[in-house]
């Protein structure tokens, strides 16, 4: 009896170390939010494209306010490095964000944008109007979607086109 005790908790210490703390909570509980982006696969030099973000917040817990954040994405050995579709907006040059629906509460950079806040259970959808790059090509950028209050609570994904 012993032995298959022993057996059982040794059983469920692997599965507990294979599997790991849930990806979608973080180390608080507190849940990620689920993030779906919609944007087109191949785009004209200097076109203006929709992506659309739609976001929920599963809880538990409120969203203090909404922050949708842009980044250059890195390449993997080998790999050349691609050009942003969204980046800080050069002097003299018009900037990557035509426009954006909802408008923000606040814009940093032209590449952080803040939205009121957003309910446990609640959703939102996003829609920003992008200049894409003239360049033939791969471009790409990482969009983070967070709570201002616990950045803790942020969920990645890929935006990818092809400009051709």
């Amino acid at each position: 009896m012993q032995k298959l005790l022993a057996a059982c908790i040794a059983l469920g210490l692997i599965a507990v170390s294979c599997y790991g703390p849930d990806p979608d909570k973080t180390d608080q509980g507190q849940s990620r939010p689920d993030v779906e982006a919609e944007f087109p696969e191949f785009v004209e030099p200097g076109s203006v494209v929709t992506l659309s973000l739609a976001i929920d917040n599963p809880g538990p817990g409120d969203f203090s306010s909404l922050f949708v954040a842009f980044s250059r994405v890195g390449a993997a050995e080998g790999v050349s490095l691609p050009d942003p579709i969204v980046d800080v907006p050069v002097e003299g040059k018009p900037s990557p964000v035509v426009d954006v629906s909802p408008e923000p509460v606040k814009v940093v950079e032209g590449i952080r944008f803040r939205f009121p806040a957003l309910a446990e259970g609640e959703s939102l959808d996003i829609e920003f109007e992008l200049r894409a790059p003239d360049k033939a090509g791969l471009v790409a950028n990482s969009v983070q979607v967070y709570d201002g209050a616990e950045p803790d609570r942020i969920r990645g994904v890929l935006l990818s086109t092809r400009v051709q």
